[in-house]
C-alpha cells in the first residue's frame, strides 16, 4: 500500500518537532474531545527505531 501525503507551508512540523514527527497522535482542535474514543479504537503501532 501506498500513501503519498503533500502539504504547503507550514507543513507537517506546524504540530510537532521534525525528530518527533510520527511518534503521537495529532489531532485537529474540533476533535479533541473525541481523543479517548479514537485512541481507543486504532490498532497498537510499533514505531521501529534503529536497533529494531
Amino acid at each position: 500500500m501506498l500513501f503519498e501525503i503533500a502539504t504547503d507551508e507550514p507543513g507537517f512540523t506546524v504540530d510537532e518537532p521534525a525528530d518527533r514527527l510520527g511518534t503521537s497522535l495529532q489531532l485537529p482542535p474540533w476533535m479533541a474531545d473525541e481523543r479517548e474514543a479514537i485512541e481507543r479504537n486504532l490498532p497498537p503501532l510499533h514505531v521501529p527505531t534503529a536497533d529494531a
